[in-house]
């Protein structure tokens, strides 16, 4: 009977997958996921870390250099570790007094490739910790009674196509969208819970059910022995931009990129500097012009992969356009121009867009 079963799976295209074991099962290498694969492997315990875009770190490694934290006496655990071997590498590379351990403001900020080869590093040393980038959740199993569910099983998609079904003791999710949770039918919500919902002071009066919108982090340079022009991306058309003109005729924008708080420009240049002559930017607070798109956004946590991709590639377009605009299109007045294309993007650096929907330098804001 077991020979005839099998037999029928394998005619349905449903071989059966045996399920492989770990302690902890971990879904997206982010730093969250990061630090809870560190903890679980100092325990003495197993791990999978499962990572569905080609590069592990998130955000961390993507772009968005600049953490927000109060005090540097509240720096602990693996992000105080991550800190410390951010000055060591770079005391090491050039010199303990070189500028570039002082911009580093005390480990805090590095370039991108520094926090990724970090992070690998860090888990490389905890041989019970296996690390698998461009895995694909594809489904989960539970166990337990109603409204008591853990996960038990989760299968895995593989960039060859190939299926990988892990069995876990604890299955962490640490993906940002929160995809592992949604897979094993575990109720959820999506949106921004208003203050009342938890009394939390910093939560907005009333946006339960809101969005966040997105928009990308570039790592952007000045610095001509590295900088690489910014180029059209996939779709560029250059009349979806051409209402910012009236803005800057008004006056209501005067430069592209500027400081971080000034609300006529169009990007800001994060504070501290980077190591290597090299920025974080972002949007503009409360700007005339935003980098997300407001609406574009609402399907992501619940699409598909398609979905998603859809999703990624027009912020891409936006994005990306929005500065190659400001910079090569004849309306925009030439002084305005010439300032902004002493920026472009870092060599050896580029943002990966188009590569996978999550391996570029996406970050998420407030809209």
């Amino acid at each position: 009977m077991n020979r005839l079963l099998l037999a029928l799976a394998c005619a349905l295209g449903l071989a059966a997958l045996r399920a492989t074991p770990a302690d902890v099962v971990i879904y997206g290498a982010t730093p969250g996921g990061i630090a809870a694969a560190l903890a679980a492997a100092k325990g003495g315990h197993t791990v999978l870390l499962a990572e569905p875009s080609i590069r592990i770190g998130g955000m961390a490694t993507n772009g968005l250099q600049h953490p927000d934290f109060r005090a540097f006496e509240a720096i602990t655990g693996t992000y105080y570790d991550l800190t410390q071997r951010t000055l060591a590498y770079y005391a090491k590379t050039y010199g303990e007094n070189s500028p570039q351990v002082k911009d580093t403001f005390r480990g805090t900020h590095a370039e991108p490739k520094v926090i990724l080869l970090l992070f690998q590093q860090m888990l490389a040393e905890h041989p019970k910790i296996t690390v698998q980038t461009s895995w694909t959740l594809v489904d989960a199993t539970t166990r337990g009674p109603a409204g008591n569910r853990v996960v038990r099983t989760a299968r895995f998609r593989d960039a060859g196509g190939a299926l990988h079904s892990i069995e876990g003791k604890i299955f962490i999710d640490s993906s940002y969208e929160g995809d592992l949770i949604a897979a094993a039918h575990i109720a959820y919500r999506v949106g921004v819970e208003s203050r009342d919902d938890y009394g939390e002071a910093a939560a907005p009066v009333d946006s339960s059910g809101d969005l966040q919108g997105y928009n990308f982090r570039f790592v952007m340079t000045q610095d001509p022995a590295i900088r690489v022009p910014v180029t059209a991306p996939k779709g560029y058309r250059a009349e979806d931009f051409a209402p910012i003109l009236a803005l800057i005729t008004e006056g209501k924008i005067k430069r592209v990129f500027g400081g971080y708080t000034d609300r006529d420009n169009v990007l800001k240049a994060q504070i501290p500097v980077l190591p290597n002559n090299k920025r974080d930017i972002n949007d503009v607070s409360s700007g005339h012009v935003r980098l997300s798109l407001p609406g574009d956004q609402l399907m992501w946590p619940e699409g598909d992969t398609a979905t998603r991709q859809l999703i990624y590639d027009e912020h891409v377009r936006w994005n990306v356009g929005l500065i190659y605009f400001l910079q090569t299109d004849a309306r925009v007045p030439p002084a305005m121009q010439a300032d902004a294309r002493t920026w472009g993007w870092c060599k050896a650096s580029l943002p990966r867009a188009g590569t996978s929907r999550r391996s570029s330098t996406c970050a998420r804001r407030a809209a």
